[in-house]
Formats: C-alpha cells, structure tokens, sequence
C-alpha cells in the first residue's frame, strides 16, 4: 500500500514552492505537512526560500497524481531539468552594486550542469547545481549588464524551455545621449580636442571628452599628448572608449606599439598616481577615421581633497 501525503511535489526529493514574503512580514515559523520536511535556500542572502520536501524509503520513488505525492516501490528515473529560470536582486541602481542572482529549476534530477552565455561563470556563481535553487553574488556592477544561461541540462538531456534564462541588472544613467552610461554628476565636453586645459578632481570626480576623428585632412602621425599636474596630484584612471563611461573594459581601444600600430588584444586602460603621464593615439593605428570615441578620467584617490591635471587632446 504506498504511503499518501496530501500536497503537490515530484521526483525523489521534492519541492513545492511556498516563498516567504517579507514585505508581507517581519518574521514566522515555516512548518510542512505530515510526512514533509522543511528545506530552506537563500540563507544569509535578500531572497530566502521555504518549500517541503519529502524523501521516499529506500527501495521506494515518488509520483504524483493531482496534487497528492505518493511513495511506493520501483525504480527511481531520472529527470530532465524543469521550470528553470534567472533572477537578479536588486535590479536598478546608481552606484556600483553587488548583485544576487538566483538560478533555479522547479525539477530535475541533481546535478544540473548551468551553461553560462560567454562560458565563464559571473561572480562566484558556479556552473553546476548541486540543489534546485542556487544563489551567488556578482560584486560592484557598475553598468547596465544581462547574465544568461544558455542551457540548464543533466544526464538526461536538457527538458524544454531552459535555455537563454537572462537577468538584467539597469544602472540608473545620468546625461542621456552620448553619455547615456555615465553615472550622474560625469563632467561631460561634447567637444573633447583640447589644449593645456586644466582638470580639477576632488573624491570620485569623473570626465568624459567626447572625440570625433575627421573623416578627411587628419593626420596619420601619432599624436602624444602630455599630462602634468598643478597642485596635488590625484590617483587616476583612464581610458580611450567606443562608449563614454564604460569602465568595464568591453569597449576600450587597443594601446599603440612603439610602430604606432594596434596592438592586438591589448585595452588603452591605465592606472597613474604621479600625475605625469601620456596619452597617445593614432588614426590608421587605434583610432578609425570619422569614428567617435570618449577619452574617460576619474579620480581613484585624492588625499589633499582637491587635486590638479594639465591636459591635452589634440585632434589628429
């Protein structure tokens, strides 16, 4: 006579999925159905997550008809995933922000292989699940990214509907237009090319210069262009990007070689705490006639509070 317990579950280990509320309350006592076990997720984080669970004896699976889960003798059969998805919390903000994201299947026989898109894990979320719900942290975004996983999958195969699962994460942006990624309070020159202009920086101050290669009637040489400081010097840094304000790296121009060429693989992204340093380009090398890039510059440190630069950004 199998053994009857009154709830909906599936599989071998199985879960019914009653989340906590907290906007709903503070604090409560979690409790299951005869027969049920409580299994919490997300301890220690914003999302925690209460569901029952119930392992049959040995010798003996689960099924499910209605909402009644029964124990009883056979064979246990694998499961491909179910019900996968990805979330992040929290989904805006306008400083850098660690974000948790949450990956979680509804079914499936553990583990569960968790493909990422790009195929590097972000943070230090893992690329296998060990439970149905999984949490990880991806410290100090700063930008408006998407994760996805491409393809949640087991020894089964990969179930329906899990793949491409995304969460995005949106930085609140300040400027709008060309500076759409900038973080609010970014010094913004919609005309970057400039001579001997003096930068002021005190604490987390950040520039964007926007410059325009001429289409015709550049120059092909390379073009240096020399920092200096006046006053204090701040702990800066820099960048040559195809979007303004992106510190990430993705869309940083290559640095020159001594030839003046590209080099490949390489970002022009620079770290300087002397307040001497060059900046230094080349249409035909790094740059690209008629294309627009943005020269980025933010203070790192500035241990006086107000700190000085001489800047150049000649037109080529």
């Amino acid at each position: 006579m199998p053994n009857l317990f009154n709830t909906f579950s599936r599989a071998a280990l199985v879960a019914i999925g009653l989340a906590l509320a907290p906007a709903a309350f503070a604090q409560g006592t979690f409790s299951c159905a005869s027969g049920f076990t409580p299994i919490f997720t997300g301890v220690g984080t914003q999302n925690l997550e209460a569901t029952c669970g119930v392992t049959c004896p040995s010798g003996q699976i689960a099924s499910v008809n209605g909402n009644t889960v029964s124990c009883s003798g056979g064979t246990p059969v694998d499961v491909a995933p179910g019900g996968c998805t990805l979330t992040a919390s929290p989904t805006t903000g306008s400083s850098a922000t660690n974000v948790t994201l949450t990956y979680k299947c509804t079914s499936g026989t553990l583990p569960i292989s968790v493909a990422w898109q790009g195929g590097t894990p972000p943070g230090n979320c893992l690329d296998t699940m060990d439970a149905l719900t999984k949490t990880c942290t991806v410290p100090s975004v700063g930008q408006t990214t998407t994760w996805t996983v491409s393809q949640f999958s087991n020894t089964v195969g990969t179930g329906s509907n899990n793949a491409n699962k995304s969460a995005t994460f949106t930085f609140q942006q300040g400027g709008g237009g060309d500076w759409a990624m900038c973080p609010t309070g970014t010094n913004t020159v919609s005309s970057g090319w400039m001579t001997n202009r003096s930068v002021d920086f005190g604490e987390g101050t950040a520039y964007s210069y926007k410059l325009t290669v001429p289409s015709t009637g550049y120059s092909s040489s390379t073009i240096a262009n020399d920092w200096g400081q006046y006053g204090a010097a701040p702990y800066v840094e820099y960048s040559i990007t195809t979007t303004a304000c992106d510190w990430s790296g993705a869309t940083d121009i290559p640095y020159l070689t001594i030839s003046g060429s590209a080099k490949l693989g390489s970002k022009f992204h620079y770290f300087n705490n002397t307040g001497m340093f060059s900046v230094k380009y080349r249409v035909g090398g790094n740059m690209v006639p008629g294309q627009t890039y943005y020269f980025n510059i933010r203070a790192v440190g500035c241990a006086f509070g107000s700190c000085n630069l001489l800047g150049n950004l000649q037109s080529p």
